[in-house]
């Protein structure tokens, strides 16, 4: 049986972690507008990359094949920067999936135990009943 003292400190310390929770809505919704914002950069950037950016690109260098152009300009930039976007949300996708289906794996080694359990269970039932009818 828990003490009434000991059991204040487990609710104090419950009481901190659901405050911190309802704290981490604030920011889970803040970076989530920023997800959200950033897919907009990225699909701007790749359809300019895509069109107009190469356009750009053509009609300042022949005006002045010597011309300093911006990182932009290189097709290596753009397409490493959507590339390091795409591996960071891929890294959010695995650890939001992992997280979410964390309860998954548990369920499925308990349901696995089971199983195996009623087989032996069937086993040795068989076992049992063999050469008697």
């Amino acid at each position: 049986m828990t003490t009434a003292d000991a059991a204040r400190t487990s609710l104090a310390d419950a009481q901190r972690l659901l405050e911190q929770i309802e704290a981490d809505h604030q920011r889970f919704d803040e970076f989530l507008t920023f997800v959200r914002d950033s897919g907009n950069r990225a699909a701007e950037l790749a359809e300019y990359y895509a069109g107009q950016g190469i356009q750009d690109t053509e009609a300042v260098l022949a005006d002045d094949p010597e011309a300093m152009t911006p990182a932009v300009a290189n097709e290596d930039s753009a397409w490493e920067a959507l590339a390091g976007r795409d591996d960071r949300m891929l890294q959010l996708l695995r650890l939001v999936t992992a997280e979410l289906t964390s309860g998954l794996d548990q369920s499925d080694s308990d349901d696995a135990a089971d199983a195996d359990a009623d087989d032996s269970d069937a086993d040795a039932d068989d076992e049992g009943d063999s050469g008697h009818a």
